[in-house]
């Protein structure tokens, strides 16, 4: 089995996430901590033989403006925090509809959790969340 310099780099960058190097490189300053794992990932990311990118869009770097402003052209899926989903937070889940209504104009964007919504789930809410896409307003 052959590994390649782009997946021993993403290894490399999702065992610095889970052992938290970035914070310990950048002590007393998780948001520099955080921008540097981004940049790290997002130069590997850009050419990933992949269709579209998903990570935790507003629980983790980076925004997808930033994602964006970095030449980063790959559709995006999330976009809505996990935890208002399952809190049941509507006023949370219409701001994070129009973050990324306002980062992206809505084009190139998959919208859904960035990780599992936990069950059970409210129904009524996910309704709430469909019409808003569907009037693209949040």
């Amino acid at each position: 089995m052959s590994t390649t310099r782009r997946d021993f780099v993403i290894g490399t960058g999702a065992t610095m996430a889970a052992t938290g190097l970035p914070s310990a490189a950048v002590p007393n300053n998780p948001a520099a901590a955080g921008e540097l794992l981004a940049a790290f990932t997002e130069e590997l990311l850009a050419d990933y033989p992949v269709a579209a990118l998903n990570w935790h869009v507003g629980e983790t770097p980076p925004t997808i403006a930033d994602y964006r402003a970095r030449g980063g052209r790959k559709p995006v899926v999330g976009g809505l925090r996990r935890m208002p989903i399952t809190a049941g937070d509507r006023a949370a889940v219409r701001a994070d509809l129009a973050a990324v209504l306002a980062a992206d104009s809505g084009r190139g964007v998959i919208l859904s959790p960035g990780c599992v919504i936990r069950h059970p789930v409210d129904r009524a809410l996910l309704a709430q969340v469909a019409a808003d896409i569907a009037k693209g307003t949040a």
